[in-house]
């Protein structure tokens, strides 16, 4: 779930999909989503009087870490609010992720078909059950009455009051339907009054056809256009000068996968790079927006999946110095840092933030392995 939507703080969504006992990059491989909308945080009075004022006030950088970690037998939300742990809800299902939308967090228990929203203070507003088996893999809320919930387990989108919880209509994903393919929807951005969704297009576990985005108009719920990628298994939707940007993972230990743009109106695709020419595939993303640079995670067996900077052309830049089975990499543009997520192998599991200029890590360290999280980010004077 992306929407670029102003917001009084900048919110990044971040979602790491472990399936089974497989992370990172299974057929259901469902990387986090991710608010890169700036907010202005700095005023300046123009007035010209006949004294000059200077205000000497320094904004203070703010951030709380809201993750949702399981061992796939128990499962836990944590929150880390400036650098402090406040342990929130503790029994939650071992299959969920977590997702922010216009400064509101949802819990997806995926397994149980569950829609959690929660309060400022953590706990639980309220909780709807959606279809047995819908399998929610994302969420976004255009407004105050409507949101919407893909299931990864369906060829729909159901619609919501996000007030309630409660499902209005469903949109089915049917024309896109090929004989033997599933849609598998499993990511969703919003653009305007234009709700994109990526959708996987399964052959049962199996990558069936080139990943699929298509276009829904907000104001009629129809689907008005698609765009067909190359490579298959989408893995993560992403927003770049106004375009999308796709990442698909491809084939199970197969390296024939990569990261396509699609085009704004037209939907017209092309592809950036391949995971050929990187040596293997790409199967989470983070977009420095400023810089014009990209943050990877290059999947090269269980264990050992580093962050590589790359520069516009995919060139490596360098690496996330410490991490070992990484994904999820966002980088937040109020404080020009990366957030990411290690998840635990030779390594304890935590979310980090990485400061590229400075090449220094701080980690916040998880009892159990992080399957997502969002982070909310904000500029305040005191």
């Amino acid at each position: 779930m992306k929407s670029v939507i102003a917001a009084a703080v900048t919110a990044v969504v971040v979602t790491i999909v472990m399936s089974g006992c497989v992370p990172v990059v299974s057929p259901e491989d469902d990387k986090l989503l991710i608010d890169t909308t700036k907010t202005d945080t700095t005023k300046t009075d123009t007035t010209k009087t006949d004294t000059t004022k200077t205000d000497t006030t320094k904004p203070v950088y703010k951030t709380t870490i809201m993750s949702v970690e399981s061992d796939y037998m128990s499962g836990a939300m944590t929150a880390v609010v400036n650098g402090t742990y406040q342990n929130v809800l503790t029994s939650i299902s071992p299959d969920a992720v977590i997702v922010s939308q216009l400064n509101e967090r949802y819990i997806l228990e995926r397994d149980l078909a569950n829609i959690i929203k929660l309060t400022p203070e953590g706990s639980v507003a309220y909780q709807v059950k959606l279809l047995k088996g819908f399998n929610p893999h994302d969420l976004v809320i255009l407004n105050s009455a409507k949101g919407y919930v893909c299931g990864n387990s369906s060829d729909s989108i159901v619609v919501i009051n996000p007030a309630n919880g409660a499902p209005s209509s469903v949109i089915s994903l049917s024309a896109i339907l090929k004989e033997g393919i599933t849609t598998n929807p499993t990511k969703m951005i919003l653009l305007g009054d234009m709700l994109y969704v990526a959708c996987q297009m399964r052959n049962g576990w199996n990558p069936g056809e080139g990943s699929v985005v298509v276009q829904i108009d907000t104001k009629t719920d129809a689907i008005v256009g698609t765009a067909r990628c190359s490579f298959k298994n989408v893995s993560d939707l992403d927003v770049y000068k106004g375009n999308l940007v796709v990442t698909s993972s491809g084939a199970w230990n197969v390296v024939d996968g990569g990261v396509e743009l699609v085009s704004i109106p037209s939907m017209a695709t092309s592809v950036l790079v391949a995971g050929t020419t990187l040596g293997n595939e790409i199967t989470s993303l983070a977009i420095d927006e400023k810089r014009g640079e990209f943050y990877g995670t290059l999947y090269r067996a269980w264990g050992d999946a580093p962050i590589v900077h790359y520069s516009s052309a995919f060139a490596p830049i360098d690496t996330v110095a410490g991490v070992v089975q990484g994904n999820a990499p966002q980088y937040d543009p109020l404080s020009d840092k990366l957030i990411a997520a290690e998840i635990g192998t030779t390594a304890k599991s935590s979310v980090f933030v990485w400061d590229p200029l400075k090449k220094t890590k701080n980690e916040y360290f998880t009892t159990l392995p992080v399957q997502s999280f969002v982070f909310i980010s904000s500029l305040e004077t005191n």
